[in-house]
């Protein structure tokens, strides 16, 4: 069948990702460009989300690669997914999520929390206390994802 806008294609993207098909997910990408498609925002936020698997960090980064070459490295949705998929890829990339989360102009509260849950995930809990510290101090407003990431590496310190 023919997919005739860019609403489908990313519909279909998300509903593979829905279901945890992150290799589908993957391959609907490419295959949607082939068909002339350019990818928009929410497309790349999509795909980078199916990248949070350690099995597919180097299609991630090859994603961020491509995000750089189309100039949409300043979006901070995509910075945001990118920071996310840095981080959950075991905590390897904290240093490559930091860069990124430095590099945004316009820092919203996603942003902050991303971070801030990524380090609690991987047991960074000083980091993520002490990030939390940042956080508060750059007057960001704290929501339950903040207060859930900084309580729960509180207690990994108290144990």
């Amino acid at each position: 069948f023919v997919v005739h806008d860019l609403v489908t294609w990313n519909s279909m993207l998300g509903a593979y990702l829905l279901h945890h098909r992150e290799r589908l997910a993957l391959q609907l990408f490419l295959q949607m460009q082939e068909f002339g498609f350019e990818p928009d925002i929410y497309t790349y936020t999509s795909v980078l989300s199916a990248c949070f698997d350690d099995a597919y960090q180097v299609h991630g980064q090859c994603l961020h690669c491509l995000i750089i070459k189309r100039g949409l490295e300043s979006s901070t949705a995509i910075s945001n997914a990118l920071i996310a998929m840095y981080l959950k890829s075991a905590g390897k990339s904290t240093a490559d999520a930091l860069k990124l989360f430095d590099a945004i102009d316009h820092k919203d509260s996603v942003s902050w929390n991303s971070v801030l849950t990524g380090f609690s995930q991987f047991g960074l809990s000083e980091d993520t206390v002490k990030f939390f510290g940042n956080m508060r101090s750059h007057d960001v407003g704290i929501d339950h994802y903040s207060f859930s990431a900084v309580l729960r590496s509180c207690g990994d310190l108290a144990a």
